[in-house]
């Protein structure tokens, strides 16, 4: 009997990925996403972001956290200094 073989998402093969108004808690990792420059998680229900959620986004420079529930940009000092290139749009929502 042969193995079930695992089978693994082809990579996402876009510029621009919109999950806004999704009412995630949490990001998953984003695995296989290589080529995303822009990625738009406004309005969910984020409270922070690792920067280990984005590591397989080499080429991210525009990440859009408005309406989201972050206390403050302090919180996204790490991902500055992963992503130097990268433009960061935040306005929290109210708790």
């Amino acid at each position: 009997m042969k193995a079930k073989s695992e089978t693994r998402p082809p990579p996402v093969d876009t510029k621009n990925l919109d999950l806004s108004g999704n009412r995630w808690q949490q990001l998953a990792s984003f695995s296989n996403s290589l080529s995303v420059e822009t990625l738009n998680l406004e309005r969910n229900e984020l409270t922070h972001v690792e920067t280990a959620s984005l590591p397989a986004l080499p080429r991210l420079q525009s990440l859009d956290l408005t309406q989201n529930r972050l206390g403050s940009k302090l919180q996204l000092a790490p991902i500055f200094d992963s992503f130097p290139q990268l433009r960061v749009s935040t306005c929290t929502m109210p708790q």
